[in-house]
């Protein structure tokens, strides 16, 4: 790159500027990617919280969403999405969290890993260990885990929630629930 030649004051005073401009706009892009939110909690959902008012899904993770159907052991039908909620609700009921971030998504929530405080406790990993959440990149070891003692999730038969929300568009319920109805097909 060939630097322009300075030939006044004002030049040099300008590329200044310039220089600084990029300078305070790659040190704000570098503190959004790893941006600490930390306080008190409002568990949304199985895999979202709200942290002293931002938004944050938990990272590497995927919860049911709310009113999505699951079959337990007993082959009873649920709503999954309100149970990993409740799970969330209870490991964080201290109700103050530190997450780090690392990303946004597209709807401008932060994508964090997420500890209880005082603890080195990851609600992402937890939840995916206990089997009320599935991997979405980063927990393979927890949810292999969770499956093989078949609990939460795993203790009966569920869409995987990335299924669920492909398959919702323009039915109601699940596909699993359409086929227990005798509404879909296996190969649905």
């Amino acid at each position: 790159m060939r630097m322009p030649k300075i030939s006044t004051l004002k030049d040099a005073a300008r590329l200044f500027t310039l220089l600084l401009l990029v300078a305070m706009a790659a040190t704000y892009v570098s503190n959004l990617a790893n941006e600490e939110i930390a306080g008190r909690v409002i568990v949304l959902d199985g895999d979202s919280l709200r942290v002293e008012g931002r938004e944050v899904r938990l990272a590497g993770i995927d919860a049911p969403e709310h009113g999505q159907m699951c079959q337990n052991a007993a082959d009873n039908v649920y709503d999954c999405g309100a149970r990993a909620k409740r799970e969330l609700q209870r490991l964080a009921m201290a109700g103050y969290v530190r997450c780090e971030s690392s990303a946004e998504d597209q709807y401008g929530r932060a994508l964090a890993e997420c500890l209880v405080d005082g603890s080195q406790i990851s609600l992402n990993e937890t939840m995916v260990r206990l089997g009320w959440a599935v991997d979405y990149g980063g927990y393979s070891g927890a949810e292999f885990m969770a499956r093989r003692k078949g609990i939460g999730l795993w203790a009966g038969s569920f869409d995987r929630p990335h299924d669920y929300r492909a398959g919702k568009s323009g039915q109601t319920g699940s596909p699993w629930l359409l086929r227990l109805l005798g509404r879909g097909s296996v190969d649905d």
